[in-house]
């Protein structure tokens, strides 16, 4: 006869660690703010003016970057859906990224009018107002390092 064994000198089981709750998602349309990448790439023709700073000492990055950060400061988000405009860009590695915190609910209005079917980022929702700015924040800043000479 086999001896059994005994339950009791079985190595005690852990009690399972109680499940973390999920935690809800930011309900849309809550009036808070959600933090959307910004992003613009250079003109072709404004890549060849950054050429030309370059030429004389200036690295295209900075003229880039002093664009960037104030497009970013001066960005105020309108209602208005606006389609990315259709112009020769350079690469995104030569462009400008950043984030900003954007009011929800002028971004789920835009989607739900645009976007029904929720196929599009909050980012591509304000590209098309975003990248003009960025433009012309470029073409100041490069007219200010040339004027500097």
């Amino acid at each position: 006869m086999k001896p059994e064994i005994s339950s009791a000198k079985q190595a005690p089981t852990k009690p399972a660690p109680a499940a973390k709750p999920k935690s809800e998602p930011p309900t849309q349309g809550s009036g808070g703010k959600r933090e959307i990448a910004l992003s613009a790439a250079v003109k072709l023709d404004q890549q060849k003016q950054l050429d030309a700073l370059e030429t004389k000492g200036t690295p295209a990055k900075i003229a880039i970057t002093m664009a960037g950060r104030r497009a970013v400061e001066q960005f105020q988000p309108q209602p208005e859906y606006v389609e990315k405009q259709d112009v020769q860009r350079m690469p995104m590695r030569q462009g400008y990224k950043s984030t900003k915190r954007i009011d929800a609910s002028l971004l789920d209005a835009l989607r739900n009018k645009h976007d029904p079917h929720r196929l599009s980022s909050d980012s591509a929702m304000m590209r098309g107002q975003f990248e003009p700015l960025f433009w012309s924040c470029l073409d100041a800043v490069i007219k200010e390092l040339n004027s500097k000479d």
